[in-house]
């Protein structure tokens, strides 16, 4: 009976152990696609920036015409 009962503590501490080293994985991998979100908002900004100049230029370029 003592037997049974430390087998089923060890068998649930197991399970225990498995659903915690799952959670742990996903947590890493939010924390990996959070890393890349930022990376990729970065290179946005960085190309809204430089959208923002090349139509600046372009406002520049045509202001010169008239009509």
């Amino acid at each position: 009976m003592l037997l049974t009962s430390i087998q089923s503590t060890v068998k649930a501490l197991d399970e225990v152990s498995a659903a915690t080293n799952e959670g742990a994985d996903g947590t890493s991998n939010i924390a990996q696609q959070t890393s890349n979100i930022v990376e990729n908002a970065s290179e946005v900004i960085k190309s809204i920036a430089n959208a923002k100049e090349v139509s600046a230029k372009l406002n520049q370029m045509i202001a010169k015409f008239k009509i």
